[in-house]
């Protein structure tokens, strides 16, 4: 797959995942802040994650940036884009299964049970 079609590909994924997620701020105050029976996250608590996540992302990716504008400097990048091969399959499989309907990898699992929990002080318990 040619890299600009890979990139515009993943531009509209992101667009549609953002633009479902903008949807919840025009939600009311009152369904945003339930919570639920078993104490888990509100949707106000999901948005600030999202928030969190997307900031500490993009550290990470203006860092990889830098890297390669030093990279681009002292490599024959023609040379290095024509033998990369990007597993786009392997992606597309791992990222709709392992975040949106398959299982939950293991190594997740200490994360996930940290729930939010302002009503004891304290901003995480584990369960």
């Amino acid at each position: 797959m040619e890299i600009g079609m890979l990139i515009a590909e993943l531009q509209a994924e992101l667009r549609a995942t953002f633009a479902q997620v903008a949807a919840w701020f025009d939600k009311p105050a009152s369904l945003r802040e339930f919570v639920p029976a078993d104490e888990g996250w509100t949707i106000d608590e999901v948005l600030n994650h999202i928030g969190l996540t997307n900031y500490y992302l993009l550290i990470l990716i203006e860092k990889g940036a830098n890297k390669a504008l030093v990279n681009a400097q002292s490599r024959d990048l023609v040379t290095e884009a024509a033998a990369y091969q990007f597993p786009r399959e392997n992606w597309r499989q791992s990222v709709r299964s392992t975040l949106f309907r398959g299982p939950v990898p293991s190594t997740w699992s200490r994360a996930l049970t940290r729930v939010p929990n302002k009503r004891c002080g304290s901003n995480y318990t584990t369960n």
